[in-house]
């Protein structure tokens, strides 16, 4: 799982949004999804992309989810994948 290290820091966690994921495991399916907004611990392994490589074990819970629409840095609406003006936007099309 990729995180990028220009993430908010505290002085244990780190909040950052995941941009990449693995398949999980056989016992653990992956629980998060590139887009999502995390809260993990501060303890990993950067990488020369600029990221955070973190464990599923690493991230504490979710926040949110950024909307996925291209260029959008929004927070999605719960629920959608979209923000709220990105879904207005869509559905008056």
């Amino acid at each position: 799982m990729y995180i990028p290290e220009s993430v908010k820091k505290t002085e244990t966690n780190k909040d950052g949004v995941v941009i990449a994921v693995g398949q999980g495991t056989d016992d653990v399916p992956m629980q998060v999804s590139p887009g999502d907004m995390v809260k993990y611990k501060k303890e990993n392994y950067p990488t020369s992309e600029g990221c955070d490589v973190v464990t599923q074990d690493d991230i504490l819970y979710v926040t949110g989810r950024r909307c996925v629409s291209p260029g959008c840095e929004n927070e999605a609406m719960p629920t959608k994948k979209y923000c709220i003006g990105c879904y207005n936007s869509i559905m008056e099309d």
